[in-house]
C-alpha cells in the first residue's frame, strides 16, 4: 500500500536535509555552500550569535507513539550584526527518533531592545547527541519581519529571508549561530 505525503511535508525535509548538509561543513564559523573546481561561494561570518540561551519549560506532548514529543521554550541574548544587542524567544517541538537524534520544528520572536521592532522566524532542524549532556543542532531558518509602528525597521534585511544555524545545547545553556542564505 502506498502512503500519500503532503507536499509541503516533502519541501519542508528536503529544506532540513539541505540545511543539515550545508551546515555539516561549519567548521571555525566558516560554511562553504558549493564549491566547483574554480567557484567557491561560501558565508564566512554569521549574522546572528548567541552564546547564553536558557530553557524556560519543557512539556511532555506525545509518548504512546514509537517517537515521543516534547515542546522546548528559551529565551536568549544575542547579537545581529548591523543591529546589535537583541533578544530571542522561542518554542521548538521536538521529536525523538531515536537515542541520539531528534527532529525538531520552532517558532519564535527575535527582539531589539532599543526599538521593540521584531522578526518572527519559523524553523527546522536535526539535532544529534556528540556526549552524554551536549546536542548539535543543524536546520534552516525563515524570517518574516513583523511591521513597526513607524515604519522603519532596523531588522528589515532579514524580511523573507532565510538561514542555517548551527545550536549548541546542553545542561548549562545554549549557543546559536545564524548564517543568512539570501
Amino acid at each position: 500500500m502506498i502512503t500519500k505525503v503532503p507536499i509541503c511535508a516533502c519541501i519542508i525535509l528536503l529544506l532540513v536535509l539541505i540545511a543539515y548538509s550545508i551546515s555539516h561543513t561549519i567548521d571555525n564559523s566558516n560554511i562553504v555552500i558549493a564549491q566547483n573546481n574554480d567557484v567557491s561561494f561560501g558565508i564566512t561570518t554569521p549574522i546572528y550569535v548567541s552564546t547564553n540561551g536558557t530553557v524556560t519549560s519543557t512539556r511532555i506532548i506525545d509518548v504512546t507513539t514509537p517517537h515521543p514529543k516534547t515542546e522546548v521554550s528559551f529565551i536568549g541574548d544575542a547579537i545581529i550584526y548591523f543591529v546589535g544587542n537583541v533578544s530571542n524567544t522561542g518554542t521548538y517541538v521536538e521529536t525523538i527518533e531515536s537515542s541520539n537524534v531528534t527532529r525538531g520544528s520552532g517558532h519564535g520572536i527575535i527582539t531589539s531592545p532599543e526599538s521593540n521592532n521584531k522578526v518572527a522566524w519559523n524553523a527546522y532542524d536535526l539535532g544529534k547527541r556528540i556526549n552524554n549532556s551536549t546536542y548539535v543542532f543543524k536546520g534552516i531558518i525563515f524570517f518574516d519581519v513583523l511591521p513597526s509602528q513607524d515604519g522603519s525597521n532596523e531588522l528589515m534585511f532579514l524580511d523573507d529571508g532565510v538561514g542555517v544555524y548551527k545550536s549548541k545545547v546542553n545542561d548549562t545553556g545554549s549557543t546559536r549561530e545564524i548564517w543568512t542564505w539570501n
